[in-house]
């Protein structure tokens, strides 16, 4: 049966791609079929495979108003063996169709998804960094898991609050969502303060958070591939990989 997992915060720039990009890529490691979903207006997705956006025939907005096909919209990474759906900066005119179509427009995707003609494992939503925008309502009307990536500074933490009470308001009105804090881009030796109270802080609001993820700067220039954090040359980014991991075992738990 195929999982869903949206990777999601109202604040940009937490890591919301990095950490679809590396849990999708060892998905297919450990012999997943795996699908990642754009939805973010800034086409991260394709950018990080090395694609231009503006090259893309079909995008998710194509495929969500039936002006396309799954099997013209979808792309494989042969590198890394995921296949993908772009995104491109007409993504918003999603939220435009959808309310004209839809009487509950949080199903929207979920009807999309449903007719796949593939039988995905895991399938990964990179989601839109608005609370007020309709695209971040559609993930979660299909979600089995919520991911929500955070920095430990005050923008990224108070975006996580925000995902936290959209989610758990999404709980109430009957959607069967789990959700998770990833702590992400953690240096461990100089963060150990920020990232103790940042684990006091959930675990008083009875949250568990998953394992760090570390930081490195190399994350800043590399492909959705990866090959460089998987190179026997770094040490550390071998470390850093292995957090992704952990991640990893913790998303499948939990799933």
């Amino acid at each position: 049966m195929t999982k869903i997992i949206s990777s999601m915060n109202m604040k940009g720039g937490v890591g919301k791609t990095t950490l679809i990009k590396y849990l999708s890529i060892l998905s297919v490691q450990h012999g997943k079929k795996t699908l990642v979903i754009d939805l973010c207006q800034n086409s991260d997705v394709s950018t990080q495979f090395q694609y231009n956006r503006e090259d893309f025939v079909y995008t998710v907005k194509n495929w969500m108003t039936n002006e396309c096909t799954f099997e013209q919209v979808v792309q494989h990474d042969k590198e890394t063996g995921v296949d993908f759906i772009p995104s491109n900066r007409y993504v918003d005119k999603i939220e435009e169709y959808v309310r004209e179509e839809y009487f509950d427009t949080k199903l929207a995707l979920k009807d999309k998804i449903d007719s796949i003609p593939v039988n995905y494992d895991y399938i990964f939503i990179d989601t839109h960094p608005s609370e007020t925008n309709l695209m971040i309502v559609l993930p979660l009307g299909t979600s089995d898991l919520v991911l929500i990536p955070s920095k430990l500074n005050y923008s990224s933490v108070v975006g996580m609050e925000r995902t936290i009470q959209m989610v758990e308001k999404a709980q109430k009105s009957g959607l069967n969502i789990k959700y998770g804090v990833v702590p992400m881009a953690v240096d461990a030796f100089k963060m150990g303060p920020e990232l103790d109270d940042f684990k006091t802080f959930l675990n008083e609001q009875g949250i568990t958070p998953f394992p760090i993820v570390k930081y490195t700067v190399m994350f800043d220039k590399l492909s959705f591939r990866g090959e460089e954090l998987s190179s026997d040359k770094n040490r550390y980014s071998l470390q850093v990989m292995e957090t992704f991991e952990n991640v990893y075992e913790r998303m499948e738990e939990m799933l």
